[in-house]
């Protein structure tokens, strides 16, 4: 099945229709950021569509279109090499 031009589960794609965000290139726009833990708690098939999060590391905001990987920021990835 096919949401916003990305193909995609239908359990995932009917998740993703009950989010009061738009979904633009494979990411749900949020407003605010959402941590990991209220990821999980809102719907767990679509953890990783979030664009805005915050990281498990130091719990800034982060842009997953801009930098970071899973819910780590750039800085925090960075740090670890």
């Amino acid at each position: 099945m096919r949401h916003g031009g990305w193909e995609m589960e239908t359990e995932v794609h009917k998740s993703l229709e009950n989010v009061p965000y738009p979904f633009h290139n494979g990411l749900i726009q949020n407003d605010e950021s959402i941590n990991l833990q209220s990821a999980k708690d809102y719907d767990s098939l679509i953890i990783l569509r979030w664009r805005k999060r915050e990281c498990k590391s130091c719990q800034e905001s982060f842009d997953i279109a801009a930098e970071g990987m899973m819910y780590k920021c750039g800085v925090c990835i960075d740090e670890r090499n």
